[in-house]
């Protein structure tokens, strides 16, 4: 293994560097926010030598967790007459950074960017103090382009079965047994999420963001409403539905933890439904807690191609048995991309199945069904047909 650049990320900030708003790097725990910074910090100092770059980690320096002392801190870093970069790393740890960063936004003196994991400032009541000065960023673990560059392997298909396992984590990457990868993911990354939701204070339960995850995973995907999570977590121990279900799972989307896709008919004038499904934002967690059965390989293939929508700017929803029965929807500048995400289609009877519920979408919207098929791009009656991986390996389109 070893390290790699995350160019795309970069260029993304390069694009913005300059800007008034704050930018805002937001993800889970331990999906590369930190690293991220650092080469930030080092692309900022190769293309300005006499660049002024203020660090405050604030996981490391306890100090500078009070807004008054972190505000105070940037004040007394500041140059007259040199840019200015202002670098918070885990800026969720000071209790009211809203205050110091809205009043040093004001000042108009630094560029500032800070990580945050999950999306901390719409939970806070002061929140509202940083409305339209901010650009966000979301960071995800690495995408599978990322994880085969840093495994350095030449063979693709074995990469994309490991990637399924392994999935995309940055810390987990270095680990060596599938032990120790399940081991960092569940103690670095899920029971860090647990501990952050636990101490909101919001959910009285302190086992229930445990229990949640547990369930969510082992229904990746299948529509349910709040109310159905509740009823069927009570049910299995027996007892009434639970209380406190739907501000958990508030909270774990929240943490960038999983992901709702709510349910539309894009027939039908847009139509929402009640239901939605939800996915992780790495596939590791399917395989980091005891206890949880063995995925379905279609639901894992279906959480990666969702993800990988949303790392590409597609709002992503899924459609409706009857309706546009599409496995994902992504919708971007206004251009739908219709899904069927697939296993192994192996014979011509699969591929007819697959394909059916994509032929009633006649909008103009691309249709693509992705599957293992470790062949070339075929075309059926106007549909694409495509490996996942040579898929998630396609560059990006651009914006």
């Amino acid at each position: 293994m070893r390290l790699i650049e995350r160019r795309s990320y970069l260029r993304q900030l390069e694009s913005v560097r300059g800007v008034p708003d704050i930018r805002v790097l937001r993800g889970v725990r331990g999906s590369g926010k930190t690293e991220l910074l650092s080469d930030l910090a080092h692309q900022i100092s190769l293309s300005d030598p006499n660049a002024n770059i203020i660090r405050a980690e604030l996981r490391d320096s306890p100090e500078l967790r009070d807004y008054g002392a972190l505000h105070s801190f940037a004040e007394e870093s500041f140059l007259e007459g040199k840019e200015n970069c202002l670098l918070i790393d885990d800026a969720d740890l000071c209790p009211s950074v809203e205050l110091a960063l809205a009043s040093l936004h004001a000042m108009g003196k630094f560029d500032i960017y800070i990580t945050c994991s999950g999306d901390f400032l719409s939970l806070s009541p002061l929140g509202t103090l940083l409305t339209g000065r901010t650009f966000d960023i979301p960071v995800f673990p690495f995408s599978f382009s990322e994880f085969l560059e840093q495994s350095g392997s030449p063979d693709r298909c074995a990469a994309f079965r490991e990637y399924m396992a392994r999935g995309g984590m940055p810390g987990s990457c270095l680990c060596g047994s599938s032990e120790e990868r399940q081991r960092c993911v569940r103690k670095e990354v899920l029971e860090s999420v647990f501990r952050d939701i636990g101490a909101n204070g919001r959910v009285r339960n302190k086992g229930l963001p445990e229990r949640l995850t547990r369930h969510l995973l082992q229904n990746a995907g299948r529509p349910m409403t709040v109310k159905e999570i509740a009823a069927e977590l009570g049910a299995a121990k027996g007892r009434k539905p639970v209380s406190g279900t739907g501000t958990a799972l508030e909270l774990l989307c929240n943490a960038c933890a999983f992901h709702r896709i709510r349910q539309l008919d894009i027939r039908s004038v847009y139509r929402l439904f009640p239901e939605s499904l939800y996915y992780p934002v790495d596939p590791s967690f399917f395989h980091a807690l005891p206890g949880v059965r063995e995925p379905d390989p279609v639901q894992v293939l279906r959480a990666i191609a969702a993800v990988e929508l949303m790392r590409r700017g597609y709002e992503v929803w899924t459609g409706v048995p009857g309706g546009n029965d599409a496995d994902l929807i992504g919708i971007k500048f206004g251009e739908r991309l219709c899904l069927k995400v697939s296993g192994i289609i192996d014979s011509n009877e699969a591929l007819l199945r697959e394909a059916a519920p994509l032929h009633e979408i006649r909008d103009g919207s691309e249709r693509l069904i992705l599957a293992k098929t470790r062949k070339p791009e075929q075309q059926y009656e106007g549909i694409r047909v495509l490996d996942i991986a040579d898929w998630l390996l396609s560059p990006e389109p651009e914006s």
